[in-house]
């Protein structure tokens, strides 16, 4: 009983087996003949059928190659398809899943002269695209001939206007193609950039001679051997040439200006290390050249002047790395401007300013020369004045502008002003005033005023309110310039009129 009950189990695993087999033969024979039903390969002359479903292509009735990516794609999906039909019929959908319960859509081709018509339509959830061309038997040929004559057309365009000349070369050196820019150089110049390869590495400058009234040119070669034939690419760099030319000129005036500059000059790269030095730096320094060539950090730089006594001894050495960073900072900010005094007496402006990239540059000048000037003409400014001040006229100086330029202790201390109490000059007007307060004599101040104004010359005796006998004198000086002065009078006699007389 057991082993018949096995035996059963195994027919009719066999016999399920068996009919399963069938069943699938069954269902794929129903799937082919309904793909058979709405396969393209019922299609007619002059069209070309695609069969989609869910934007997936599941079969076309012609061998199709090089539709879209490399030499032997085919298209898969209908976006494969939409671009490659896309240009020639204009904007198809995104998907096909808008065209529904058999709806077609037809599209035209753009341009009024081609005959082909695109349809889209959608049976029982399969989309077929359909491309009909009257023109031709085979409307995907000629699709692919005309992409290819567009895509030749738009290469020639790209070649055409490409901003350098191009040619292929054969084997004998020979032209076989050129672009429009190549074209239009003469057969001269032809035959020199030919000659020019000859001694020319692969990529270098040449220059084509000047023809009549032409000027010379500079061209790039660059040539690029290729098997069998070779490229040429002829880029013409005069304008890079001519501003190369320039700009040599500049650096070389630059150094000639630098090397004879006066101020010392040191530029440090981003980095802090010497990048630049002219030879002042050398004489003001006392540095040597081998040191400041090998480009010294900017700390060694300035331990290098402290060795040498040429920086201002610092009260803390403990201090002095914190006095270098501050001093690096404020050069940067453009912020450092000190005068150095040296040990040996002299006197050097130091002044730091940011260049850019980062870089810092510190100029040094020797002042000694003109501090010691400045020093010696403040001596004699102070003798003059106070030997002004001793004298017993009262003397003013009036400017072109009508302001009092300089006044003398006595002038002060007659007329109780203090022109140098602000630091704006004192009006003339002002000074009258005074004038007219201390010395009240009636109509007489409106004269000098008038003979100031007219640049004229005159004297007149008069007294003080105690009675002291003056002599005022207005006198003309050197650019546009007045002198006004009171000279004590003792000879006057001992009755004067309240008039003053005037001597004009």
């Amino acid at each position: 009983m057991t082993d018949l009950g096995l035996t059963d189990l195994i027919l009719l695993s066999v016999v399920c087996f068996t009919i399963a087999l069938c069943v699938i033969w069954l269902l794929d024979l129903l799937f082919q003949r309904r793909i058979s039903a709405e396969s393209p390969h019922d299609s007619t002359a002059n069209e070309a059928h695609f069969l989609i479903k869910d934007d997936v292509i599941h079969d076309h009735d012609l061998p199709i190659r090089r539709l879209t990516g490399g030499p032997e794609s085919t298209p898969e999906s209908w976006q494969d398809l939409r671009s490659w039909l896309g240009e020639r019929f204009g904007a198809l959908p995104e998907t096909l899943a808008g065209i529904t319960g058999n709806k077609t859509e037809t599209f035209a081709a753009t341009d009024p002269q081609d005959s082909a018509v695109l349809r889209l339509s959608n049976t029982r959830d399969v989309h077929r695209v359909i491309l009909t061309d009257p023109a031709v038997p085979d409307p995907l040929a000629r699709h692919r001939a005309r992409k290819l004559d567009k895509a030749h057309t738009r290469f020639l365009a790209v070649v055409d206007n490409m901003p350098c000349a191009a040619a292929m070369l054969d084997s004998d050196k020979r032209i076989s193609w050129k672009n429009a820019r190549f074209a239009q150089f003469s057969e001269d110049d032809i035959q020199c950039l030919l000659q020019a390869l000859e001694r020319l590495p692969t990529e270098d400058r040449f220059v084509l001679p000047a023809r009549d009234s032409d000027t010379a040119r500079h061209v790039q070669l660059t040539f690029l051997p290729n098997g069998p034939s070779s490229v040429l690419y002829v880029n013409d760099v005069s304008e890079v040439a001519q501003a190369e030319i320039v700009r040599r000129e500049f650096v070389q005036t630059l150094t000639k200006t630098f090397a004879n500059l006066t101020t010392g000059l040191a530029v440090f790269d981003r980095h802090r290390q010497l990048a630049l030095f002219n030879p002042a730096l050398l004489d003001l320094t006392g540095l040597p050249a081998a040191f400041l060539s090998g480009q010294p950090p900017l700390t060694q730089f300035f331990d290098r002047l402290r060795d040498n006594k040429m920086l201002p001894e610092p009260r803390n050495y403990g201090t002095w790395r914190n006095q270098i960073d501050d001093m690096i900072t404020s050069a940067a900010d453009g912020l450092y401007h000190e005068d150095w005094h040296l040990v040996n007496g002299l006197i050097y402006r130091v002044t730091g300013r940011p260049h850019p990239d980062g870089a810092i540059a510190f100029l040094f000048e020797d002042i000694s020369d003109e501090v010691a000037m400045a020093r010696q003409i403040r001596i004699q400014l102070d003798v003059r004045q106070a030997t002004l001040d001793t004298l017993d006229k009262s003397i003013a100086v009036i400017g072109a502008d009508r302001s009092i330029l300089f006044c003398n202790r006595p002038c002060c201390d007659l007329l109780a002003i203090d022109p140098d109490a602000s630091f704006a000059n004192m009006a003339l007007m002002e000074f009258l005033s005074a004038c007219e307060e201390r010395l009240p004599q009636e109509d007489f101040w409106g004269t000098v005023e008038q003979t100031i104004a007219e640049r004229k010359t005159m004297e007149a005796d008069l007294r003080t309110p105690d009675g002291t006998a003056l002599r005022c004198r207005v006198v003309r000086m050197p650019g546009k310039k007045m002198k006004i002065s009171f000279i004590p009078h003792l000879e006057i006699a001992p009755k004067l009129s309240t008039e003053a007389g005037l001597t004009v």
